[in-house]
Parts: C-alpha cells; structure tokens; sequence
C-alpha cells in the first residue's frame, strides 16, 4: 500500500467533526462510480490503475480499507445510502428495478427541505421507476445532464463538469449545496480492446482467484479499469474548480461505488468482490491529517452524517419520520471502542429465475470474517442455467443474473458478438478444450449451502468455506446468531415468512419465462 499515511489510527475525536450552530454549514459533494469493487485505485496500491482524484481525498483525508455497500446491485444500494436503511426495510426499493415508496426519504430530499441547493448528473437512484409510486423527481434531486462530452469508446457522454458547473451557477441559489455526482463508468458494455489500445498494461493487473487468468479476462478488465481512470480525470477537474471557487475547504467530499465489479461471482453476489468497494472522505475545514482506516463500515452510514453535519436533530428526524433509520454517523461509528459490524443484503438483481424470483440472501461483516446466510438455497444464486422454457424454446443463455460481458461468454464457451463493440476468435485464446474452464463456471454457476463463511483477509475471493469446517463451527453459530437477530431486530420480512421480495414488480426491463423447477409450489 501507497505510504502517504503518518498513522493509521485516529488521534482526535471525530464526533468533533459536526455542524456548529456559529460555523456556516458545510456543502456535500457524494461521489460514486457505478460497478467498482475494492481495491481497484491507485491509493490501496493496486497498479493496474492510476486514480489521482481518489488518491488526492485519501490523501487529505480518510482512505477506508473495509468500506461496505448494503446490496451489490445498483438501485437497492442505492436506496439504502440515500436513507440509512437496509434493502429489507425499504419494500420495493430493496429490489433492483422496482420503485422507490415516498415515505421513505433520502438525504438529498431531506437536505432541499432544509435550505440546501440540491441536484445530481450521470446516474442518480437507477434503474428504476420513481414515478411509479409518486414521486416527481429522482430521489437523488434535480436531474443536471444537458452538457455532454466528446469522450473514448464506450464512454459515458455526460460532462460530469459541466453540469456541475451549471449546478453551482445558478441564479438566485442561497444556502450550502449538496450534489450527487453520478458516475456512469465502469458499468457495462466496454468495446472490447479499448483499454489495451489506450495503452493499460495487462502484466500490472491482478485477476481475482475465481476468475481465470486468461488473456480475454486480463483484456476484459482493462477495458473496466480503463473506465475507472476515465470517471477519475473528471472528478479531478471538479476538484479544481471547487478550489478555484474557494469552496473545498468546507465542503465534505465522498468518494465510492455502489457495488462490485461487473464479473461473474462479484457484482450481483455478497461475497467480497460484490460489496466491498473504495472509499476515501475529505473535509478539509474539519479533517485536518490523513489517515487509514481499516474498520468495517457500510456506506449506510453516510446518511446520518450528512444530516447531522447540515445541523439537523436527529431524533427529531427520526420521529418526523416516523421510522428508525438503521445507519449510524460513520465518524462517530470509527471513533468509538465498539467493534465496528456491518451488513448487506441481496434480493431481485436481474429476471433471471423462474417466476421472477430473487436470490435471498444477507450477511454481516465482523473483523476478518464474512458471514452469508442464503435463505433459498434451492435456487441458482447467478440464475437458472441454460435451458428451454415451457414452449420448448430457448428461454436463456444461462446464469442472467451475471452481466453479459468477453469473460462470461470465455468461462460459458460462448458467442461474444453481441456482447462488445467488436468480435474476439475463441479459438485464438489458448484454450485446450471446451471444458478448460468449468471449475470457474461452478464456483458462480453452482447451488450454494444455507450458511457460508470467510476469512475475507486471507481469501478476499471467498473461495474457502469455513462453516464447511468443523474447527470453526462455534464462530459460524455465533456470527449466524448475531446476524439472525440483527435481521429481527431491523424487521427482516423474510425472517416471518413474508415473501414480499418474490412479489414486488419489476418495473424497468424485461420478465423472462423460466420453466417451473421441482421444488417451486
């Protein structure tokens, strides 16, 4: 790891780190890639990518090691940072592609109500239908993405800049701002080759353990990581305008994903690479040095830090609410004594099982361990198989809950035309048979257990399944408890019974017909 740290531990009190009725109240500035799994920045030493912008926050202030989204698809994470709840405690807006319930209000609608100038550009809460359940306006504000780029192969044309710009100078805004800046990169579909061709270097990236080291995977993640450098020069040049406008020094700046990375086994799952994502924070009004943060924190707890920073009682929210938000501070969160614990969920990502049905499932993340706990085992965790539907006819390529992508198609012996902007010759890949790749296909492909652990500091991969191990059955009934009675504690529906999640509609995107499997009712 990059040494720009003087320390790694904290040595001063961040619950100081707040709204002072005599200070003016500071702007926010939320930061987030779409698709990027830790450690994919130049900060934690990764050399397959360069992040000046990310680095530069880090630098000025937190870089944390174990940050935590609560879902690893885009709009219930989403959602959850937006409210400080858990996906299982938003209804519909727990599940990707849904709408987004009113009563439920994010930090962007709670800031506007309070004299805030609010706004995002690129992607805001999506997919999804937020008109569906009435609301007028995506929840992360006012929409700014009128001013477009000439930009690389398969880049976003949103001039993430420009809109910012736009947003700042507007006429008769008073108040402190706080504006969502939405990146559209590294999501899917990269031309294929782009990466190499604009000179990423293949020998300095590091293919996770469950994915091949295979020259089409090592292409396939420069042309991702290409896509992280491409978002990272704009967030430098807002940067720079912040300071030329001699607003970065009281302005709270977050920098983060979503969710992981878009490969087989990553985004779409709750092992490591699927929620574990980048973090750094910079206040430079109020974080005075650098420092490392290795605690475990979920991005559900920059809500209430937000609000808290603006000025506003949080228990006089919660009661105007009318409901108990879940994330806490994250400063106070990491100033405290307490082990640090935080916890993720998944439900519905893509139409991708019979009936529409989701893949269930929630974990909790304490100290080195990752704990899953997989409510329907029955069901295929990356989607049904390849199979024909009722009609006899081909009803999937298999496994639709994966992002069609160059390794997916390699790992499947696939046809990878219509998954890029060019065509790649299989035969020229080294490949000594069909089957050269099937331990990769059943690691994602497979049925899982009800009860999955990891060392996720040994095997950031989670390819090793402690609860399988007879030496840490006592660790896997202790995590398996305390996570069983967090989620009834926090109104886990699926922990009565409910099955709201297999119902909830799929709003945006097509529903595709899967034949009935033996164990469906």
């Amino acid at each position: 790891m990059k040494q720009f740290f003087t320390v790694i531990t904290l040595l001063f009190s961040l619950h100081d780190v707040s709204f002072a009725q005599n200070e003016a109240r500071p702007n926010i500035l939320f930061i987030m890639t779409d698709d990027q799994s830790f450690p994919h920045a130049s900060a934690y030493g990764y050399q397959g990518v360069e992040t000046p912008a990310f680095d530069r926050i880090a630098k000025q202030g937190l870089l944390f090691t174990n940050a935590y989204t609560q879902a690893p698809g885009c709009s219930p994470s989403r959602a959850s940072i937006l409210t400080g709840l858990h996906i299982w405690q938003l209804e519909e807006a727990g599940s990707h592609a849904a709408g987004f319930p009113t009563k439920f209000k994010g930090f962007q609608e709670l800031l506007k109500t309070d004299n805030y100038h609010t706004g995002y550009t690129g992607k805001g809460w999506s997919p999804g239908d937020y008109e569906a359940l009435g609301r007028t306006q995506n929840p992360a504000g006012k929409e700014y993405n009128q001013q477009k780029i000439v930009s690389p192969d398969g880049m976003s044309f949103i001039d993430y800049y420009k809109n910012f710009r736009d947003f700042l100078d507007e006429d008769s805004v008073e108040g402190p701002f706080s504006f969502w800046m939405g990146g559209q990169e590294p999501h899917r579909v990269y031309r294929y080759g782009v990466g190499i061709a604009r000179g990423m270097d293949t020998a300095r990236i590091e293919v996770p353990a469950f994915l091949p080291n295979d020259p089409v995977v090592k292409v396939d993640m420069a042309d991702y990581l290409l896509e992280i450098e491409w978002f990272d020069q704009q967030v430098g040049r807002v940067l720079d305008m912040l300071e030329d406008r001699n607003l970065l020094e009281n302005t709270i700046i977050v920098y983060t994903s979503d969710n992981g990375m878009p490969f087989p086994r990553a985004k779409g799952n709750i092992y490591d690479y699927g929620v574990h994502v980048p973090l750094a924070i910079m206040w430079p009004a109020k974080i005075k040095e650098a420092r490392l943060v290795t605690d475990p924190v979920g991005l559900i707890d920059l809500m209430p830090w937000f609000v808290q920073s603006a000025g506003l009682d949080f228990k006089a929210l919660e009661k105007q609410l009318g409901y108990t938000i879940s994330g806490e501070s994250i400063l106070d969160k990491i100033s405290g004594n307490k082990p640090t614990i935080t916890y993720s969920g998944r439900e519905r990502h893509s139409s991708a099982r019979w009936n529409n049905l989701p893949y269930s499932s929630r974990s909790i993340r304490k100290g080195d361990y990752l704990l899953i706990y997989n409510y329907f085992p029955e069901r295929w965790p990356s989607g049904a198989p390849k199979q024909l539907n009722t009609n006899g006819k081909e009803c999937c390529e298999g496994y639709d809950d994966i992002d069609n992508s160059p390794s997916l198609a390699l790992l499947m012996d696939g046809d990878m035309k219509d998954m890029t902007a060019g065509t790649i010759d299989l035969e020229k890949t080294g490949r000594s048979s069909p089957n050269k790749y099937t331990q990769y296909v059943n690691l994602f492909g497979d049925l899982r257990p009800q009860v999955e652990l990891f060392n996720v500091n040994n095997d950031p991969a989670c390819l090793i399944n402690l609860a399988l191990q007879t030496k840490y059955k006592k660790q896997t009934q202790s995590l398996k408890s305390e996570l069983l009675n967090y989620l009834k504690t926090t109104n886990d529906p699926r922990m009565s019974g409910n099955d709201s999640f297999d119902k909830y509609p799929r709003r945006v995107g097509s529903i595709k017909e899967y034949p009935k499997p033996k164990w469906a009712k």
